[in-house]
């Protein structure tokens, strides 16, 4: 027996193979039994889908039962079809503000993949981007649809998505990019979006992004020393396996929000950002960045079978070495001290977006925070927050409780 969701126009009449088939039903006490065991077997049903916040039920139809036993429960089965019709729809809090979506195979967002054909992915850096593009220049190589992955994070320059356009007649179903500090892109996808269209958010939270990001940065400039085999202005010293960076350096890309570190949640989630998904209403759903995987698994299936999961991994961690990065600290106390970067932003961790002013241009973040709560709720961290669901449902966007 199984739940319907709501909006189902219609009850489905279930046949089920039950030992109960058996009975001949050919008297009154027959026929009681039947009635008995029948409304049982309902009432269960129906708790048990009303707990899961469901408004109808599949009813069993005891196929084997004789005349009389049909007869009677096509009529228990018709009344209460009419009963339910006139009842106020139900729907559980948790439906109507989390919107969650299962990542397994047949669950919720496999069946959205299988509505809504044309796919993109955006995320700010350091949320699994790099993976997702790597499997989506994978997954479009195989039906030779590579044309906006000729240009890495084609959505941020209206020139690269044009000749994109015209390279190929047939479009990609798939389309992965970065945003970078200018949201536009994620504002033109959304007021674009055909009913057709499915938008896929990865998300991060700010600090754990930030966190990554300084990381991200300081591994680059020890990179860049490295080349040029020494010292940079003073600022770097490089040894084999190891990389001691000043401490006036590391805020100094900090405080210009240099590379990677600038290119985060609080640029692209703003109160404008919010007001474009409630006038357009797209097709949108977040995603926790660390899901990344089980989703390509879910894209592969419906945008490219014959890619392998040995394409869907993590390519930016491949990409890192171990590097043993070093601070030089400063200040009266600390000066000409040494700690690892990973203890130097676990000391300074929560303070570093108030010290360098990083959320001053920040809006409505009290709204990402209750997209965030709600996200992180799901079972799969997976969230759809607008536009409608797989069975034609408006998602209603979260606020928290």
């Amino acid at each position: 027996m199984k739940c319907i969701t709501p909006g189902k126009e219609k009850f489905h009449l279930l046949t089920s193979s039950i030992d109960l088939c058996e009975t001949t039903a050919n008297d009154h006490s027959d026929v009681e039994k039947v009635r008995t065991m029948v409304e049982a077997k309902v009432a269960r049903a129906e708790s048990r889908c009303n707990r899961q916040g469901y408004n109808t039920i599949e009813f069993i139809v005891l196929a084997a039962f004789a005349p009389a036993s049909i007869h009677f429960y096509s009529e228990v089965a018709w009344n209460a079809e009419a009963e339910a019709a006139h009842r106020e729809p139900k729907t559980s809090a948790s439906a109507e503000t989390t919107g969650c979506l299962s990542l397994d195979f047949d669950g919720d967002m496999d069946n959205l993949l299988s509505k809504y054909k044309q796919v993109f992915i955006e995320m700010p850096a350091k949320a699994a981007g790099t993976t997702f593009k790597a499997f989506t220049i994978a997954c479009m190589a195989s039906t030779n649809t590579t044309s906006f992955a000729s240009f890495d994070n084609v959505l941020n320059r209206k020139e690269n998505a044009d000749k994109s356009f015209k390279q190929q007649l047939q479009m990609p179903s798939l389309i992965a990019s970065h945003v970078y500090r200018n949201p536009q892109p994620i504002y033109d996808t959304m007021a674009h979006a055909t009913e057709e269209t499915l938008i896929v958010y990865s998300y991060r939270e700010e600090t754990s992004r930030l966190i990554s990001a300084i990381k991200q940065v300081l591994s680059t400039i020890c990179k860049r020393a490295e080349t040029e085999s020494g010292a940079v202005s003073g600022a770097v010293w490089i040894a084999p396996g190891e990389c001691q960076v000043q401490e006036w350096k590391l805020l100094e890309s900090i405080r210009k929000k240099q590379g990677e570190i600038g290119l985060g949640i609080t640029q692209h989630l703003t109160c404008k950002t919010y007001e474009v998904i409630k006038d357009n209403n797209p097709n949108l759903v977040f995603v926790h960045y660390r899901k990344a995987s089980q989703l390509q698994k879910l894209l592969a299936k419906h945008h490219c079978p014959v890619v392998t999961s040995e394409v869907r991994v993590n390519t930016a961690a491949a990409k890192e070495k171990n590097t043993n990065i070093s601070i030089v600290l400063e200040g009266r106390s600390n000066n000409g001290t040494l700690v690892s970067l990973n203890d130097w932003l676990d000391a300074k961790r929560q303070l570093l977006a108030l010290n360098f002013d990083l959320r001053k241009d920040a809006s409505c973040q009290a709204t990402t925070k209750d997209i965030q709560y709600e996200l992180l709720r799901c079972p799969d961290e997976t969230l759809q927050i607008s536009g409608r669901s797989y069975e034609g449902h408006k998602i209603q966007f979260p606020s928290r409780p």
